[in-house]
Parts: C-alpha cells; sequence; structure tokens
C-alpha cells in the first residue's frame, strides 16, 4: 500500500468538499476520456473528460473533480463527489 506522501501535489490549489480549505491536494489518480457527442454528422462533436481523486492536505479527506472541455473550449470543473477516508484493514 503507498503512503500518502508518495503522490505528487496538484498544481493549482481546489476547494474541499468537506473542511472547505482551499489548499493544494495530493493526486491520487487521473483518468481522460473524449465522448463523441453526434456521429451521424462528418464534423462530430468531442467533449473531453478527465477525473481527478484528489486527498486535502489539511483534513486528508478524499475529493473526485471533474474537468469537461466542450469544442467552443470552454472549461468545466465540477465537484463531483466527496467521501470519507474508510480505512480497510
Amino acid at each position: 500500500m503507498s503512503k500518502l506522501s508518495e503522490y505528487p501535489m496538484t498544481d493549482k490549489t481546489f476547494r474541499c468538499g468537506h473542511c472547505g480549505n482551499t489548499t493544494v491536494m495530493q493526486k491520487i489518480a487521473v483518468n481522460r476520456y473524449t465522448q463523441t457527442i453526434d456521429k451521424d454528422i462528418p464534423e462530430q462533436c468531442h467533449v473531453d473528460y478527465e477525473w481527478y481523486v484528489l486527498v486535502c492536505c489539511t483534513c486528508k479527506e478524499v475529493n473526485v473533480i471533474e474537468y469537461s472541455i466542450w469544442p467552443d473550449q470552454e472549461k468545466n470543473i465540477n465537484i463531483l463527489m466527496t467521501m470519507d477516508v474508510i480505512s480497510m484493514k
């Protein structure tokens, strides 16, 4: 099992959904996905998604963040989920 200190820090700050503190967080996992909106149109619309699993450096709780980038280059940021860290013993 990896220690929390082994994970890289985010480049920018995020607001924790648990404690409300705005801070850099530890990046536990990152994943990307591209969705094609309309397959019947030659100029297909693609939406790029990125999900981050982050741990708050203040309260040590987990936050899941989603970025979505639409064709007009508008970047949306959503906090999808906050969850308590459960000890697996």
